[in-house]
Protein backbone atom coordinates (compact mmCIF):
# COMPACT_ATOMS: atom_id res chain seq x y z
CA UNK A 1 0.00 0.00 0.00
CA UNK A 2 2.70 2.42 1.03
CA UNK A 3 4.44 1.86 -2.24
CA UNK A 4 1.10 2.92 -4.36
CA UNK A 5 0.61 5.55 -2.55
CA UNK A 6 4.46 6.74 -3.30
CA UNK A 7 3.70 6.28 -6.75
CA UNK A 8 0.49 7.58 -7.27
CA UNK A 9 1.84 11.05 -5.51
CA UNK A 10 5.30 10.83 -7.20
CA UNK A 11 7.00 10.18 -3.94
CA UNK A 12 5.15 13.27 -2.73
CA UNK A 13 5.60 15.57 -5.56
CA UNK A 14 1.89 15.97 -6.38
CA UNK A 15 -1.28 15.73 -5.32
CA UNK A 16 -3.36 17.34 -2.53
CA UNK A 17 -0.43 16.32 0.42
CA UNK A 18 1.66 18.90 -0.96
CA UNK A 19 -0.56 21.86 0.50
CA UNK A 20 0.67 22.74 3.41
CA UNK A 21 -3.11 23.98 4.01
CA UNK A 22 -4.05 20.19 4.45
CA UNK A 23 -1.53 19.71 6.97
CA UNK A 24 -2.72 22.56 9.44
CA UNK A 25 -5.82 22.48 11.52
CA UNK A 26 -7.42 23.75 15.18
CA UNK A 27 -8.50 21.35 17.73
CA UNK A 28 -12.02 23.33 19.67
CA UNK A 29 -12.41 23.40 23.03
CA UNK A 30 -15.80 24.21 24.61
CA UNK A 31 -16.89 24.94 27.96
CA UNK A 32 -20.84 24.29 29.00
CA UNK A 33 -23.47 25.41 31.46
CA UNK A 34 -26.99 23.79 32.00
CA UNK A 35 -26.12 22.59 28.21
CA UNK A 36 -25.42 26.29 26.42
CA UNK A 37 -21.84 27.31 25.50
CA UNK A 38 -20.10 29.10 27.31
CA UNK A 39 -16.50 29.26 26.18
CA UNK A 40 -14.87 28.26 23.01
CA UNK A 41 -11.38 28.27 22.57
CA UNK A 42 -9.27 26.93 19.63
CA UNK A 43 -6.41 25.31 19.42
CA UNK A 44 -3.71 25.23 16.31
CA UNK A 45 -1.93 21.94 15.08
CA UNK A 46 0.14 20.83 12.90
CA UNK A 47 0.37 17.44 10.91
CA UNK A 48 3.93 17.27 9.61
CA UNK A 49 3.75 18.93 6.33
CA UNK A 50 7.40 18.23 5.18
CA UNK A 51 8.24 15.31 7.19
CA UNK A 52 8.90 11.77 5.66
CA UNK A 53 5.61 9.88 5.62
CA UNK A 54 5.92 7.82 8.58
CA UNK A 55 6.49 11.06 10.68
CA UNK A 56 3.17 12.78 8.97
CA UNK A 57 -0.34 12.68 10.44
CA UNK A 58 0.64 13.16 14.79
CA UNK A 59 -1.13 16.31 15.64
CA UNK A 60 1.63 18.70 17.28
CA UNK A 61 0.54 22.38 18.48
CA UNK A 62 1.44 24.88 16.78
CA UNK A 63 3.10 28.42 17.44
CA UNK A 64 2.43 29.31 13.92
CA UNK A 65 0.40 32.40 13.94
CA UNK A 66 -0.97 31.87 9.97
CA UNK A 67 -2.98 29.36 11.25
CA UNK A 68 -4.77 31.24 13.38
CA UNK A 69 -4.91 34.12 10.91
CA UNK A 70 -6.06 32.17 7.87
CA UNK A 71 -9.34 30.44 9.91
CA UNK A 72 -10.42 34.19 10.99
CA UNK A 73 -10.08 35.19 7.85
CA UNK A 74 -11.92 31.93 6.67
CA UNK A 75 -15.07 32.23 9.75
CA UNK A 76 -15.75 36.45 9.49
CA UNK A 77 -17.87 35.63 6.09
CA UNK A 78 -20.04 33.55 8.82
CA UNK A 79 -20.17 36.20 11.13
CA UNK A 80 -17.96 34.34 13.88
CA UNK A 81 -15.64 36.49 15.20
CA UNK A 82 -12.41 34.79 17.03
CA UNK A 83 -10.11 36.20 19.18
CA UNK A 84 -6.09 35.59 18.70
CA UNK A 85 -4.74 35.11 22.37
CA UNK A 86 -0.84 36.28 22.94
CA UNK A 87 0.11 32.53 23.18
CA UNK A 88 -1.04 32.04 19.16
CA UNK A 89 -4.80 30.03 20.56
CA UNK A 90 -7.64 31.48 19.61
CA UNK A 91 -11.22 32.46 21.30
CA UNK A 92 -14.65 32.44 19.29
CA UNK A 93 -16.41 35.40 20.21
CA UNK A 94 -19.99 34.01 21.70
Amino acid sequence: MANALDARSENGKIGLGTNALVWESIIPIWKMKNGEITAIELQPIELGFGRPRYARGWPEPSKNSKIMKHLKELSSAFGTNIIIQEDGTGKVEL
